[in-house]
């Protein structure tokens, strides 16, 4: 387990309470009072807010501090003749502690810079909520209550396959379904407070001839044949590009992979075209893939949800803005509209109205259920509620 460690980002850039919990990612969890955990690439990584900052630490599995093949040549030497100093010393059993702690110390760098990739923190967030908040009143008002709204860069296939998922369902419905997933083709990773953390898991897992049958099973029902169908599709991509590179992207041997990678060079039009060849991806989940893991900030994810925005406060529902069911034309009139409103991050501004309009936070809109203190946020409870309620009764 390493320290904590600052991004040196502030709330008004990164709210983890309410980006984690918009319908981006599924498998990040609440560990601890204000901390959430998740795993990647065989690390389990906390977060924490505090009043200036978000702070990271990282857990690392007793297999991967003991696993010499993930030193350099000359570090596993460095532990070898460690070890015979302490076995010359007479102390069995102990490692080479120094060793292991440098290896850290690399691993806790690209934690940093991945943390900063994922996020993308090098986006002016706070400049574009002033921008946004200047040529749309619904968005001003929004503002101040749902600060720190990020789009994250995740994943391509992680991405793919959690809004091949999303098709008919929920935010809760879909994180239950990638826990499944997680569970019985993934790699455990480490378990912290009682709660177990799975790596997603790769392609040729998926590939497996009776995932279909054993997904439909854990309750997926026809989303269970897009998934087998897609792998497929991916891994025959692997058989095609097996000869045209190294076989390597993020310790992955999947060509497949690589491919999704790819789509990020593309333009928006094109990596939309591409992902819609896909079994059991339309529009909205091509959207969803190009915005939060392939680089296209202005792709628009329409659903009913954000028909229903649209309607309500962007006039859709009169007029000569369209129709009162999401055609596919109404789909394409809504992106339009918020991609000429907000400009080249136009699909990050989307995102703040659609979490704002989420139930779990349906509260900030009458009141802030949030409030920084030097301890970090604290998220008020039903109690908290209830006393507030309270107070304001005998005020009146």
């Amino acid at each position: 387990m390493s320290v904590w460690r600052s991004l040196k980002v502030g709330p008004e850039e990164l709210r983890l309470d309410t980006t984690l919990k918009s319908g981006q990612a599924f498998r990040w969890k609440l560990s601890a009072e204000n901390e959430w955990s998740c795993a990647f690439k065989g690390k389990l990584i906390t977060l924490r807010q505090t009043a200036t900052s978000i702070e990271y630490k990282a857990y690392f599995p007793t297999q991967d501090i003991n696993n010499s093949s993930s030193l350099s040549v000359e570090k596993q030497q460095q532990r070898l003749k460690m070890q015979e100093i302490h076995e010359i010393k007479g102390v069995q059993g102990i490692q080479g502690i120094q060793e292991i702690n440098e290896h850290h110390d690399d691993e806790e760098e690209k934690i940093h810079e991945f943390l900063w990739d994922y996020f993308q923190l090098n986006v002016n967030l706070k400049g574009y909520y002033n921008k946004w908040s200047s040529v749309d009143g619904h968005f001003a008002k929004i503002a101040n209550q749902f600060q720190g709204i990020r789009i994250l860069r995740q994943d391509p296939m992680e991405n793919l396959f959690c809004f091949i998922c999303s098709t008919n369902n929920n935010i809760t419905r879909i994180t239950q379904m990638i826990e499944k997933l997680c569970r019985k083709y993934g790699k455990k990773v480490y378990t912290l407070n009682d709660q177990e953390y799975y790596d997603f898991p790769v392609l040729e897992k998926l590939a497996l001839p009776q995932v279909e049958n054993e997904l439909k099973q854990l309750g997926f029902g026809y989303r269970a044949k897009y998934i087998a169908q897609t792998t497929k599709i991916l891994m025959e991509k692997y058989l095609t590009n097996e000869d045209d590179n190294d076989g390597s992207i993020n310790g992955s041997g999947s060509g497949g992979e690589q491919w999704l990678h790819s789509l990020r060079k593309l333009d928006y039009k094109e990596a939309h075209e591409a992902l819609l060849q896909l079994t059991g991806v339309g529009p909205k989940v091509a959207d969803c893939v190009c915005l939060m893991s392939l680089d296209k900030h202005n792709a628009i994810p329409v659903d009913t949800h954000v028909w229903q925005i649209a309607k309500r406060e962007y006039g859709f529902n009169s007029g000569n803005k369209g129709s009162k069911t999401l055609t596919s034309r109404a789909y394409e009139a809504v992106g339009n509209h918020f991609r000429k409103l907000f400009g080249d991050y136009s699909g990050w501004a989307h995102s703040v109205l659609f979490t704002a309009d989420l139930k779990a936070f349906e509260n900030r809109q009458q009141k802030k259920i949030s409030n920084i203190s030097k301890n970090g946020l604290k998220t008020l409870t039903a109690a908290d509620l209830v006393n507030d309620n309270n107070k304001r009764r005998r005020r009146s």
